[in-house]
């Protein structure tokens, strides 16, 4: 038994995968609301341990976006570091993006091969050091004896079989774009605009309480010719508050996809998945769609042919979207038993 945690900034999410009539099979799915302060963090991650109800699962835990920066570095055909001079590279290329010191930060990695005479590719997360103490002494405490801290953010690619595609990651803090050709990440963006920061909006512009604000988000309806059905008068109002940071959103997704190193940075034979827990609004992937001029598919267990699900196990107002990384992390996990 692999039992997976998304460990979101909103919410933590597990999953338990196990061998039925000898396929892997999704067994379990809980959920339990992120802790406010790291100190309720033990017994919130024990409340969600105990009642996966097994004794002796293998733990993956995969930490929030806002904890991990991504960074995707490519070689030269044939090239090849030594760790401590990959650690490097990885680190200067996030040299922007953090300013945690050096010493203090944690390097993660892993490599993605090319075909004879294609460059390679390098996945690395960065960590602070802290954060992922403070992570393993929940899991400590809370009396798990197996289990591996995950820092890969990139473990939601695991959650799709296709060769080449795009992922649109939405966290509750931040976005991730993901571009991927032939089993390899060619680019990675991320933006700080997430779930959270659309529910704000709508409370401050509603003046509503952010529970509230939250339902009101789940209920929009994005496309003009909804506007105009009886009973919508409040998910117009709420609409119009969010739509500064939707567009900034939108265009943000649009120019990553654009600035992709494929020849045809807009192919639409090439899938677009939606995933993430903030992307569970009503027809978010039919707006982004007009967008962008493309598909855009709502990321589902059921595209990994290899595993198999039933719909009864999604708890009532979850989405399955919200699971990518913790299905994609424990689906990597299989194979390290």
């Amino acid at each position: 038994m692999i039992f997976a945690v998304d460990l979101g900034s909103h919410e933590w999410k597990g999953v338990l995968l196990g061998r039925r009539w000898g396929r892997w099979a999704l067994k379990q799915i809980q959920r339990v609301t992120a802790p406010e302060h790291t100190t309720q963090g033990v017994a919130v991650f024990r409340q969600l341990w105990e009642t996966c109800g097994q004794k002796n699962p293998k733990v993956v835990v995969t930490l929030p976006d806002r904890a991990v920066l991504p960074v995707v570095v490519r070689l030269e055909a044939g090239k090849r570091f030594e760790e401590d001079e990959l650690r490097r590279v990885i680190q200067w290329q996030a040299r922007d993006h953090w300013l945690t010191p050096h010493d203090q930060l944690v390097v993660q990695w892993q490599s993605f091969w090319g075909r004879k005479g294609q460059p390679s590719v390098v996945v690395g997360s960065l960590v602070d050091r802290g954060v992922l103490s403070t992570y393993e002494g929940f899991l400590q405490s809370a009396g798990v004896s197996r289990w591996v801290i995950d820092a890969a953010p990139y473990r939601a690619l695991n959650s799709v079989p296709d060769a080449a595609f795009d992922l649109v990651h939405v966290g509750a803090t931040h976005t991730t774009v993901w571009m991927v050709e032939d089993h390899r990440p060619l680019a990675v963006h991320r933006l700080p605009v997430g779930g959270a920061m659309f529910t704000q909006a709508i409370g401050q512009h509603r003046r509503v309480s952010l529970e509230h604000a939250e339902k009101g988000k789940r209920s929009i309806a994005f496309l003009p010719e909804d506007w105009g059905v009886p009973g919508t008068e409040g998910r117009l109002a709420t609409l119009e508050g969010v739509m500064p940071a939707l567009k900034r959103w939108t265009t943000f997704i649009h120019d990553a996809l654009a600035a992709s190193l494929r020849r045809d940075s807009m192919n639409t034979r090439v899938p677009l998945y939606l995933a993430g827990g903030g992307a569970g609004w009503a027809r978010l992937d039919v707006a982004l769609q007009q967008v962008l001029g493309r598909p855009v598919t709502l990321w589902h267990p059921r595209v990994m042919s290899e595993l198999t699900m039933t719909d009864q196990l999604l708890p009532a107002g979850m989405s399955w979207t919200a699971l990518s990384a913790s299905v994609g992390a424990a689906w990597s996990a299989r194979k390290s038993r």
